[in-house]
Formats: C-alpha cells, sequence, structure tokens
C-alpha cells in the first residue's frame, strides 16, 4: 500500500512538472497574414484565407506525391520486364504537367482569396 501511494504521488508530480512546462512554453497565437485590423470579422477572415492557401498547398504536395508513387511504380514494372520505357517518359510528362497545373491553380486561388 505504500508503494503504491509513493507511486501515485510519484506520478501527480511528473504529471503537474509536465502540465506547468508545458503551459509556460506555449506559444503566442500568430496573427494571420491579412485583415489584422478591423475587429473579429475581418480576423477570422484572415484566418480563413490563411487555411485556404495551406490546404490548396497539400493538394499540390499530394499530386507530386501520387505522381512520384507512379513514376516509381513503372519504373519497377520495366525492372521486371512488364513496363515499357515509352510509358514511363509518359507518366514523367503527364505528371509534370499535373503538378504545374496543381501549383498554377494554386496560385491563382490565392490571388482570387486575396482580392476578395
Amino acid at each position: 500500500m505504500k508503494l503504491i501511494n509513493k507511486l501515485k504521488s510519484k506520478i501527480m508530480f511528473f504529471v503537474l512538472t509536465c502540465y506547468g512546462t508545458a503551459y509556460a512554453a506555449m506559444p503566442t497565437p500568430q496573427p494571420p497574414s491579412q485583415g489584422t485590423g478591423g475587429g473579429y470579422f475581418n480576423t477570422i477572415r484572415g484566418y480563413i484565407y490563411d487555411g485556404a492557401v495551406v490546404i490548396g498547398l497539400l493538394i499540390a504536395a499530394a499530386a507530386l506525391l501520387a505522381v512520384a508513387k507512379n513514376v516509381i511504380v513503372e519504373f519497377n514494372n520495366i525492372s521486371e520486364g512488364k513496363g515499357t520505357w515509352t510509358k514511363f517518359g509518359t507518366f514523367i510528362v503527364i505528371g509534370v504537367v499535373l503538378v504545374v497545373a496543381c501549383i498554377w491553380l494554386a496560385t491563382e486561388a490565392v490571388e482570387t482569396l486575396s482580392s476578395i
């Protein structure tokens, strides 16, 4: 019983120490890149704008990863004798066009959102 009480007190001390350290080290929130003035509505609109930009970047990153995966799979197919170099080159060309189109559309969306 004494061991359990001692263990409980050590766990409680550890939890309180970690909580105090984590709470003390919390950073202050950064203001949005746009719309910091003018009240809550402009601040919320600025955060929504920043979130939309991040979502666009995530979509472009997902497109890049999908292209890379398909190119690697096709290269493995060539190594096993199942694929052709023409198909591999086609994947690369179409993949580059897809990634550039995603980045261009994300840039256009940022410009459109910033004008609202």
